[in-house]
């Protein structure tokens, strides 16, 4: 018998008549429990899954704020600052990678991988890591480990996609005020990058859990 217990969207009375797959975690408020179980166990266990769920939304925005203050941090910098940082970071990047600084150029300049200097790819980087935390609290906040559906899947994704294109535009707009610094699209999409590479990276991860769940709960229906 399965210890932990069984979630359902439904209310209690409705989902206490559905056959619900084992692996079904609980983590939000309606759960169906053995006959035999008293109500202090389906108290004990409603705390317990509540505090689990909790937990995660939690970390999950703790870990969102701290990339949002990072990238704010970065931001806030002046345009010689940026660079001399730019220039410190695509030094160290070149002398690993064994690339020689042409005449005339700074190493904040130079092409790195896929034709992305230093800085384009601290902006990817960066919103990569937003986009990966955004994408943990958008999953919790849904609950897709409680029910684990595309649907959901699907949404929670959008919303973290769209959280990190708004945090992207209000971060060009900081940048405008900053001395030294300027706003441009072109940021923008770069940013857009890393956080729909996390954002997919999350939802395929979801996905396969998905499909693997259904595999190992199909010979139970039958």
């Amino acid at each position: 018998m399965h210890s932990d217990c069984v979630f359902s969207a439904a209310p209690f009375h409705t989902a206490k008549r559905r056959a619900l797959p084992p692996h079904y975690a609980a983590d939000n408020v309606y759960f169906t429990l053995p006959r035999n179980k008293n109500i202090s166990c389906r108290v004990f266990f409603n705390v317990r899954c509540a505090i689990k769920r909790t937990v995660k939304i939690t970390l999950s925005a703790a870990l969102t704020a701290a990339v949002m203050i990072a990238i704010f941090i970065f931001s806030a910098q002046s345009g010689g600052q940026s660079s001399g940082a730019s220039n410190g970071v695509g030094a160290w990047l070149l002398g690993i990678l064994g690339i020689d600084v042409p005449p005339g150029q700074s190493p904040s300049s130079v092409p790195i991988l896929f034709g992305f200097t230093v800085r384009k790819l601290a902006h990817i980087f960066l919103y990569f890591c937003l986009g990966l935390s955004s994408s943990l609290l958008s999953a919790s906040l849904w609950g897709i480990k409680a029910e684990l559906r595309p649907s959901r899947i699907v949404l929670s994704s959008l919303c973290a996609a769209l959280f990190g294109l708004f945090y992207a535009c209000t971060d060009e707009i900081h940048q405008y005020f900053v001395p030294g610094r300027a706003a441009a699209v072109t940021d923008v999409g770069i940013d857009s990058i890393g956080t729909v590479l996390s954002v997919l990276l999350c939802a395929a991860v979801q996905l396969i859990i998905y499909c693997a769940q259904r595999r190992k709960c199909r010979p139970m229906r039958q």
